[in-house]
């Protein structure tokens, strides 16, 4: 981080699941347009918005803009 800059708040989701092979985890891919870090896999999440109450909120947007997932906030560790 730049010095003197204040940090951005910011939620991401882990989705894990223990599955038949072993540990599962999700990743989306970020389109070919995006400005920043086009192509990677990452997990769904972003900057927290002026109307998220918190970021729990922020996680359950985020994970619903992006892959259109609705989540319960009250499961998120």
């Amino acid at each position: 981080m730049k010095a003197g800059k204040e940090p951005i708040p910011a939620a991401a989701v882990a989705f894990v699941r223990d599955g038949s092979r072993g540990i599962e985890v999700y990743l989306s891919r970020r389109p070919a347009h995006f400005r920043y870090f086009p192509n990677y896999f990452v997990f769904p999440g972003g900057r927290q918005d002026q109307t998220d109450a918190d970021l729990r909120a922020t996680a359950c947007r985020e994970v619903k803009e992006e892959i259109g997932v609705e989540i319960d906030a009250a499961r998120l560790v």
